[in-house]
């Protein structure tokens, strides 16, 4: 499954400073400058946090041209039915 999944992502996501689609990406990017008790913890939530919005940002802009799997939520059997999972 997990290989299925990664294949549709892109090698490589550009983000932009202005880009406010990842507003995560400047709390990952803040975070790595301190030195907190409990740094490590929020730094692997706040990467997975950006991972997840970097690719709901990607998909957006994708369109037609994302993964099947992606757009499953657009399809009007599919769509319906996902929720109910």
């Amino acid at each position: 499954m997990t290989g299925r999944l990664l294949e549709g992502v892109p090698a490589a996501v550009l983000v932009r400073g202005a880009d406010d689609d990842v507003p995560a990406a400047r709390l990952l990017a803040a975070e790595f400058g301190r030195d907190a008790s409990g740094q490590d913890v929020v730094l692997d939530r706040s990467a997975d946090l950006v991972l997840v919005t970097l690719l709901r940002a990607w998909a957006a802009r994708a369109g037609d041209a994302a993964p099947p799997w992606w757009r499953a939520e657009q399809d009007a059997v599919t769509g319906a039915v996902l929720p109910l999972a």
